[in-house]
């Protein structure tokens, strides 16, 4: 559990946080957002303080880790939003730190079983549904809203969903590469991963949890849509944090 694992000296968590920051402004740089290194440094202290004792979730297994949290905090915090779209919902631990991004924006978070709630956001609209079904009424522009998928439906018509509304901000979790699929349970596939592979694999097969399973992709067509966004996949940051479960996590910005 890593809120009952984690450093304690100030003088090692000054040099983590360093090589963190260093790993971090690369990152960023991939997007062209400019940044400096006292407000990487400021991002990850207030991402720890709300990572290790504002958060009420004991265990978050399922969920979202430190790693992949302090990613999406340090970006949003990089972002000029008015929306945060959230698909896959599960305890709430991402919604809790999308009710830290800095100023009051509208929220809304979709799930088709919202019954393992563990945080109830008085800042989010919560909607029992796909996500594609919901009728957005009057808002028609998404220059400055983050969508965010974690909610094992293929990346593939996510990424299609979103650029028909021309969102600007993705995160997609469990950007899983083929050799990867059997890692999760229920995958996103097509991945974006699998989209961009030079592999060029059609068709597969796999077992997870003593289930078979496989995929087909013959008969699709995936064009150039990734090529409307700038994506970066997030930077494994394990060996610096010491928390090795780290989904892997990719960031798309509309060009």
């Amino acid at each position: 559990n890593e809120k009952n694992s984690y450093l304690k000296s100030k003088n090692v968590i000054k040099v983590r946080n360093f090589y963190l920051m260093v790993e971090i402004i690369n990152f960023l740089k991939k997007f062209k957002i400019s940044s400096n290194q006292k407000k990487i440094f400021r991002l990850i202290k207030m991402h720890d303080k709300i990572f290790y004792k504002q958060s009420l979730f004991v265990n978050n297994h399922g969920g979202i880790g430190y790693n992949n949290s302090l990613l999406i905090y340090i970006f949003f915090n990089h972002l000029k939003l008015d929306m945060i779209l959230e698909s896959g919902v599960w305890k709430g631990y991402t919604t809790f730190l999308f009710d830290k991004y800095p100023k009051k924006i509208k929220k809304i978070s979709f799930d088709i079983n919202l019954k393992h709630l563990e945080y109830v956001s008085k800042k989010t609209k919560y909607i029992e549904d796909d996500i594609i079904n919901y009728n957005f009424g009057k808002i028609n522009n998404f220059s400055k809203t983050l969508a965010f998928f974690d909610d094992h439906v293929s990346q593939y018509d996510r990424l299609k969903f979103s650029d028909k509304l021309k969102i600007s901000f993705i995160i997609f979790d469990d950007d899983v590469e083929f050799s990867a699929v059997h890692s999760d349970g229920w995958p996103s596939i097509p991945t974006l991963s699998m989209i961009i592979s030079p592999l060029k694999i059609k068709k597969f097969s796999w077992k997870s949890i003593n289930k078979n399973a496989h995929a087909d992709f013959r008969n699709m067509k995936f064009g150039k849509i990734l090529n409307k966004y700038t994506y970066v996949k997030a930077p494994n940051i394990s060996r610096i944090t010491g928390y090795y479960e780290q989904s892997p996590m990719s960031f798309l910005i509309r060009k």
